[in-house]
């Protein structure tokens, strides 16, 4: 609520939530440029909310002993869903709505999924192999780094600040790899997703939450893979190649996105051979 008696800190966040507005980069994604992300848009987040919420509550009271067995939690999730989803179609049908469509059921139904078991509606985002880095400030302000450099905004990633705050205490709080608290108490958050991805997360002192993933799409590569992207020349990679064999000190710097952990691994490869 703004005006008179509105706090110093709902104050910072509007002022925040307008100059995100009006700094916004200006770029929007070609049609079918990028993968299959968009075709979540215009689905009922909060039925998925809700349904989300049904399918955890029946895995943890129905099969507790599953919960110690992600394979087997993850089919009996699968079949839950498929059960509460069947439920609902025959409410609309009893209450004469619309039916969902085969293609809308399966959305409905992966991204359900997503909400109990992957990373909601980040989760077509980080799976898209097109999409390196995530950068969320705010739920409806998220910049994409494709794999080629392009940079394009992204869809929201929830329906509001505080909604994506909480997503990410869950998966914070969730993670097999490396639990961490993340609360106002705790409010910088870096961390491994289950995915291989790094995510870093800062919120309650900022205006806005502020989240980067960082995927590194490309693990398993050469100097000549390099070659053939056109990211190096034949000669830059010969001259990388001796000076790691002669033993030569390298220093790989840059800005950020420029591939410097990409070409730092590059560098010891001839050692990583048994060259």
């Amino acid at each position: 609520m703004s005006g008179v008696g509105s706090s110093p800190v709902a104050s910072v966040r509007e002022a925040a939530r307008a100059a995100s507005a009006s700094t916004r980069p200006d770029v929007r994604p070609e049609s079918g440029a990028v993968g299959g992300w968009a075709i979540n848009d215009g689905l009922d987040w909060g039925m998925i909310a809700a349904l989300r919420q049904q399918t955890a509550d029946r895995l943890s009271s129905e099969f507790e002993s599953l919960l110690e067995d992600r394979d087997a939690q993850r089919e009996r999730g699968r079949a839950v869903i498929l059960d509460l989803l069947t439920a609902e179609l025959r409410e609309r049908a009893r209450a004469s709505k619309d039916q969902w469509s085969l293609v809308d059921q399966e959305r409905i139904a992966q991204a359900v999924f997503d909400a109990v078991f992957g990373l909601g509606r980040l989760q077509p985002l980080v799976d898209d192999e097109q999409v390196e880095n995530i950068m969320i400030n705010g739920h409806d302000d998220v910049t994409l780094e494709l794999t080629g450099g392009r940079v394009i905004q992204g869809p929201p990633v929830a329906d509001t600040d505080e909604e994506l705050i909480d997503f990410l205490t869950f998966v914070a709080t969730r993670s097999e790899v490396n639990a961490r608290p993340f609360s106002a108490a705790s409010p910088h958050l870096h961390m491994r997703l289950d995915s291989g991805a790094r995510l870093a997360a800062a919120a309650w002192v900022t205006p806005r939450p502020h989240v980067v993933i960082r995927r590194h799409r490309l693990t398993e590569i050469s100097l000549d893979d390099l070659v053939d992207f056109g990211s190096i020349s034949p000669v830059a990679a010969s001259f990388l190649h001796a000076a790691v064999v002669a033993g030569r000190s390298i220093v790989v710097s840059g800005r950020r996105a420029l591939g410097r952990r990409r070409r730092y691994v590059l560098c010891v490869e001839p050692f990583r051979a048994g060259r």
